[in-house]
This record gives C-alpha cells, structure tokens and sequence, in this order.
C-alpha cells in the first residue's frame, strides 16, 4: 500500500538508479542494417503539398474546367481529408463551370432570342390589329 503524505508539503520520490548488470552487455554488431538511428517515437509522414496549394487549383477549375475535374478525382482519391476537401471543390468547381454555366447561358440566351423574335413578329402586324 502507498504511504500518503501527512504534511502539506508535497514529496518527490526519488528517481530509482538501475542496478548493474551482471553480466556486461554485448555490443551491437556493425551490420549495415544496424547502423540506423533507433526508432523513439512515431514516424513522421510529410504533408502532401495540396493542402498549402489549394487557390491554385481552384483557379485551374475555374479557368480550365476539364482540367479542374482531372486535377479534382485525382486529389478525391487522397487519403487525407484536407486534399479530399480540396478535390471535393475543385470537381463541384468544374461541374459549375463546366455545366451548369453553360446551360444557364444557353437558357438565358434563348430566353432574349424568344422575347426579340416575338417583338419581331408584333413589328410585322399591322397597328391596331
């Protein structure tokens, strides 16, 4: 059972010195695979770069739709979650652009083209007909 402290005043344990080994160590061979640092914790994986370039890729969309849509399944495919994002963004970018846009313009401008060509059509009547 652990003693409990009886004052107010904290107490520190001492850190327990190791005993000496029996028997001395043996030394490490020199092997080549054996000359590498040990591992203390866990390993580092690098950041891919897209997260820091994602304003770029965005204008790619905007500018080159098609381009924006390749650039976005490729980054949708990353296992990270930031690049997903950004992959994420750049094919609804490219869809935008590349689609919908289009189809808007087209509707619109075929809207003006009916509204002229029955102002047209009204011109030819005669008045007060």
């Amino acid at each position: 059972m652990a003693r409990l402290p009886t004052s107010g005043r904290r107490t520190r344990r001492r850190p327990e010195t190791p005993a000496a080994p029996a028997v001395p160590e043996q030394q490490p061979s020199v092997a080549p695979e054996n000359l590498s640092p040990p591992s203390t914790g866990p390993e580092i994986v690098p950041v891919p770069p897209a997260p820091s370039f994602r304003w770029p890729w965005y204008f790619l969309s905007v500018f080159i739709p098609f381009a924006g849509v390749v650039v976005g399944l490729f980054l949708y495919e990353h296992e990270s979650a930031a690049v997903r994002r950004i992959g994420r963004n750049s094919l609804l970018i490219g869809f935008v652009v590349w689609v919908l846009f289009p189809t808007v313009l087209f509707l619109l401008s075929s809207l003006l083209i009916a509204v002229a060509a029955m102002d047209w059509i009204a011109n030819l009547l005669p008045p007060g007909s």
